[in-house]
């Protein structure tokens, strides 16, 4: 609602401008939050860092490493392997994110707003080393990667396999 409001009020200021300019506009991904905007201190980027400012050092991180992801949504397995940390601790960060509306519980699966989640890849990609990001990204791959190699000897046990799945990272 609030991107709704800013993007109308964008549309107001300027008489000659249509929804075919405002679109035209808002395309391209890595400028779209600050183009989401009226001024600077009524721009959708400032609203979603300062939700994300008032999150707990933890749960902040979380947010960061599964900005990297680029997926639609994820699982728990995955909010657990972005930052390495256990399922216990992890769970409640989850929570500490929906609560803030950073994230979104779609039944068994969660998910950014697509500006949410541009916002904490911009986000990550600012905080975050290059190795911290890269290391993040690692064990989301390592995540899927066992979980197909499980799968796959759930549906074909007998199957010869010229080597074993690593252990679970």
């Amino acid at each position: 609602p609030v991107a709704l409001r800013i993007c109308g009020a964008r549309l107001a200021s300027r008489d000659r401008r249509s929804v075919t300019w405002l679109v035209d506009d808002l395309a391209d991904e890595t400028r779209r939050l600050e183009r989401i905007s009226v001024g600077p201190e009524r721009s959708i980027d400032t609203v979603f860092t300062d939700a994300y400012d008032a999150l707990s050092p933890a749960a902040a991180k979380l947010y960061r490493r599964l900005g990297l992801h680029r997926g639609p949504s994820f699982n728990s397995g995955v909010a657990v392997a972005a930052p390495g940390l256990p399922l216990d601790q992890v769970a409640g960060l989850l929570d500490e994110l929906c609560a803030a509306h950073l994230i979104e519980d779609a039944g068994d699966r969660l998910r950014f707003h697509a500006l949410l989640r541009i916002h904490a890849r911009g986000v990550a990609e600012q905080v975050e080393s290059a190795g911290e990001q890269e290391a993040a990204v690692r064990r989301v791959l390592d995540f899927y990667v066992n979980t197909a190699q499980r799968m796959d000897r759930a549906i074909s046990p007998d199957r010869l396999r010229l080597a074993d799945p690593p252990s679970d990272p």
